[in-house]
């Protein structure tokens, strides 16, 4: 899921530090009164990172990419800061191919159009992030190069050596 916190304070030049959020999922039990319920916190079997805490997600002012399943756990902490639009997120809604439910599900970057793409990519300052993003699509690119060649090697007649680009 890529999350934007805000990225028009981002494009802005301001800087607003970084946002950390529990990694808490939220469940409703047992019924009280009607209409009212209890929230407890399941807080799973991961062990904290440091002695005292919660596993956190930490956001960058701009874009950011989590998981979907943390992303559904830590939502609910952002609530206000989303129906402020402070948060952003993008997604689409699908369909779980365990359970044949529509869920909300991110929406990777090399599936938005190109101008939302270098919009997210201009505006993450997480060097992690923009590391796997460079590794994940140099990948894709070096696909379209070798592409790139065959057409070339197929209108010049030759074949293309696979190694270094050059036709026999």
């Amino acid at each position: 899921m890529i999350v934007g916190w805000e990225v028009e304070k981002v494009k802005a030049g301001a800087v607003v530090g970084l946002l950390m959020v529990p990694i808490i999922e939220m469940e409703k039990k047992e019924e009280l009164k009607e209409g009212e319920v209890k929230i407890e916190v399941n807080r799973g079997n991961e062990k904290p990172p440091m002695i005292g805490g919660e596993p956190q997600v930490r956001l960058f002012p701009g874009y950011n990419e989590i998981t979907d399943e943390v992303w559904n756990k830590i939502k609910v902490h952002l609530t206000s800061k989303i129906l402020d639009k402070q948060i952003v997120y993008l997604s689409k809604r699908g369909k779980d191919e365990e359970t044949g439910d529509m869920v909300e599900e991110g929406i990777p970057l090399g599936d938005l159009k190109p101008e939302k793409a270098k919009e997210v990519i201009w505006n993450c300052f997480d060097v992690t992030v923009l590391e796997r993003w460079k590794a994940e699509y140099a990948a894709k690119n070096d696909l379209i190069r070798t592409i790139n060649l065959q057409f070339d090697g197929i209108a010049e007649g030759k074949v293309p050596d696979e190694k270094i680009g050059k036709g026999k």
